[in-house]
């Protein structure tokens, strides 16, 4: 049976992606001075503006302005004719410390005083459901469409820093379909760019720069035959972007970083938390992620389920999962009322998304 999934993407220009960057970076600042720090950082932002709101309980001293300003530069925001700048960008904050309420519930989980092991002694500040997902299909363990939107949003950043395509600013898009006949991989039905850029360009050149510069430098050939249709800025013209385009907002692209559609999204937002908070460990661009990913096809291995032709694992029975992750792998998920529960691992669990 043939089906098609599609995966996208988005550039650290994208707004939504400016703002996780933020948190992050905040996150960062705090978690460097201070392990134990306790962090929900978020953020919102729109044209000529960044407001950064949350709770912040650590003995850190952390500059959020500079730190702010400091990504949206690193990012590449940094003319004013952008409408959206580091250097003219306001910046408000609403910063409370974490609730008591919440956390009691991190400083000692219920289950600590039945079973006295320090796996169980750390809890979690709210419930929430985390899925991992796992497939061998490349390198890092992602299905092939997710990791292609990923890499060609990557390497769309990569040519304009580089200064490779000099025309291109830091707001973009990618998106791929890829065709399967019963499970394995046979080609790719299309591929979608759309592109921030400086004005007066004309259309057919950002078209052949970018299949030139970004699709041949990531797409493998052998998975573009003549009927892949490629769709570079389909809808005109990308002059305006960023925040200055759309409003921008913590955690609003989720699946972009988790499994792209193939598998379940628990909703809560990776960017921004410390490990108490749930998700905070599990996004599908992290080394901790790729190695529990890794573990989940190395069990499948072990448990019969062979790799069919593609690179594809064919499950013993459709929806299997792996109900427990190794103590020791940080997958302490969050249960209701402080708790500790552990994560589970989704295989092959493709048709979910077709």
């Amino acid at each position: 049976m043939r089906k098609f999934i599609t995966s996208e993407s988005v550039t650290e220009g994208h707004p939504d992606k400016v703002c996780d960057q933020i948190s992050d970076a905040i996150l960062d600042e705090c978690l460097k001075q201070d392990p134990n720090a306790r962090v929900a950082a978020e953020c919102i932002t729109t044209t000529g503006l960044v407001l950064v709101v949350g709770e912040l309980t650590t003995e850190a001293y952390v500059p959020i302005e500079d730190v702010v300003r400091d990504t949206i530069k690193e990012i590449g925001y940094i003319d004013n004719d952008l409408g959206f700048d580091y250097e003219n960008v306001a910046v408000l904050t609403s910063i409370n410390s974490q609730s008591p309420d919440i956390a009691q519930g991190v400083d000692k989980a219920s289950e600590y005083d039945q079973s006295h092991d320090d796996y169980d002694k750390i809890g979690a500040g709210d419930q929430g459901m985390v899925f991992g997902y796992a497939d061998d299909e490349t390198e890092v363990y992602l299905p092939m469409s997710v990791k292609l939107a990923q890499d060609l949003a990557k390497r769309l950043a990569k040519v304009r820093k580089e200064k490779i395509l000099d025309y291109l600013r830091p707001d973009g898009k990618s998106l791929v379909t890829v065709e399967y006949d019963d499970d394995i991989l046979v080609r790719i039905d299309s591929i979608v760019i759309s592109t921030q850029h400086k004005d007066k360009i004309p259309m057919e050149k950002i078209r052949e720069d970018i299949i030139e510069h970004v699709i041949k430098a990531v797409v493998p050939n052998e998975l573009i035959d003549d009927k892949t249709k490629i769709f570079v800025n389909p809808t005109g013209k990308f002059v305006i972007g960023g925040p200055k385009g759309d409003s921008g907002l913590t955690g609003r692209k989720i699946i972009v970083d988790s499994y792209g559609g193939y598998s379940k999204a628990g909703g809560g937002a990776f960017s921004g938390k410390d490990p108490g908070t749930p998700g905070s460990l599990l996004c599908s661009d992290n080394i901790f992620s790729r190695g529990v990913r890794g573990l989940i096809v190395d069990t499948a291995r072990k448990r019969g389920r062979q790799p069919v032709h593609g690179g594809r694992l064919r499950p013993a029975h459709r929806g299997a999962e792996l109900q427990r992750t190794p103590r020791g792998m940080g997958a302490g998920l969050t249960a209701p009322g402080g708790g500790n529960a552990r994560g589970t691992g989704e295989i092959n669990k493709k048709e979910t998304a077709a």
